[in-house]
């Protein structure tokens, strides 16, 4: 494979650091980009943990962007609750955007601290019983996040097999 993944634990904040040096080219390269995460965490932790994610030597290869997505709200499904990423590079940007919409959390932080910092205030707000992402600002009453249907969650570019033309 052609990457690799450091995780670091942030005991004092209960969060991992997670910097991952890889261009994602192929679907292979993406489902071994999600084992990596799925051992890692997985093998660790009784309960998802939040993450902060340094991105500045990590790339999505257009092709293959919406098969990460996917894998990566997999992840957030079981493993991760809060996700931050500090200097995204563009290629992942698109889509690191695209799934903070789902989940209601913040897309980019300049450094380390500010996204630690993202995520502390992410857990405050976090009400028991919630969805994990779903932050409440002060004061407001609490509001149900709609999501998209899993068929319209991330656009592919390519048509729609099963209509008619």
């Amino acid at each position: 494979m052609k990457g690799t993944v450091d995780f670091r634990y942030d005991f004092h904040h209960d969060l991992v650091v997670a910097t991952p040096r890889w261009k994602l080219e192929t679907p292979v390269e993406v489902m071994h980009w999600y084992q990596v995460h799925a051992r890692y965490f997985g093998a660790r932790f009784s309960r998802p943990k939040d993450m902060a994610v340094v991105e500045d030597a990590f790339e999505v290869a257009s092709l293959v962007a919406p098969l990460w997505a996917s894998y990566r709200d997999k992840l957030h499904e079981s493993l991760v609750r809060h996700r931050v990423v500090v200097k995204a590079n563009a290629p992942p940007r698109l889509t690191t955007t695209m799934g903070s919409g789902r989940y209601a959390v913040p897309s980019e932080a300049r450094s380390v601290d500010e996204a630690i910092a993202a995520i502390l205030a992410l857990r405050a707000a976090s009400e028991p019983g919630r969805p994990s992402g779903a932050a409440r600002v002060s004061g407001a009453p609490a509001a149900r996040i709609p999501t998209a249907p899993p068929s319209a969650r991330v656009p592919t570019g390519y048509p729609d097999r099963n209509t008619k033309k």
